[in-house]
């Protein structure tokens, strides 16, 4: 882990703590077209740095 805590892989459940959102919604956003994630398998993961690159994406357009 780095200084921001999080892991170099993150699962949903990850992502669902970090945003403060449902599982269910967080799984939405995995599948969404312009969401940087990748599956091993049945699983789904998020390297931190393109999830860190999405949400600071995500903020400017908020």
């Amino acid at each position: 882990m780095d200084e921001s805590g999080l892991p170099i892989n993150l699962t949903p459940q990850d992502i669902s703590r970090v945003l403060g959102i449902s599982r269910n919604k967080c799984y939405e956003i995995v599948h969404s077209k312009d969401f940087p994630s990748f599956r091993i398998g049945k699983q789904y993961r998020v390297r931190r740095d393109k999830f860190l690159a999405w949400l600071s994406q995500v903020e400017e357009v908020v």
